[in-house]
């Protein structure tokens, strides 16, 4: 309800979303606010240059200031056995 209210929605259009229309309008405010930590960010990086020493002079603006959403996931696949291959088939019944 709170987030209702901080997007600007009054209860009654709260209560009338969708549950898709509210998800669009999560995505949307998260999309905003994540532009505004951007720019925040780019502001305090052109101000914070000049004063950096050579060590730091060569690190770009993810590396200066980095956020949770700049750090790439990876996932790490393994590759399965034929014996678990086939014992996933027998389970989950894929061949009928």
């Amino acid at each position: 309800m709170a987030f209702a209210i901080e997007v600007g929605l009054s209860i009654e259009e709260y209560y009338n979303l969708t549950p898709i229309e509210f998800k669009r309008v999560q995505e949307g405010y998260n999309y905003r606010l994540r532009q505004q930590y951007e720019i925040a960010r780019l502001i305090g990086y052109t101000n914070l240059k000049p004063y950096l020493d050579k060590q730091h002079q060569d690190k770009s603006l993810e590396q200066l200031i980095p956020f949770s959403w700049d750090k790439k996931k990876e996932i790490k696949h393994t590759p399965i056995s034929k014996e678990e291959y086939y014992e996933m088939i027998e389970k989950f019944k894929f061949n009928e």
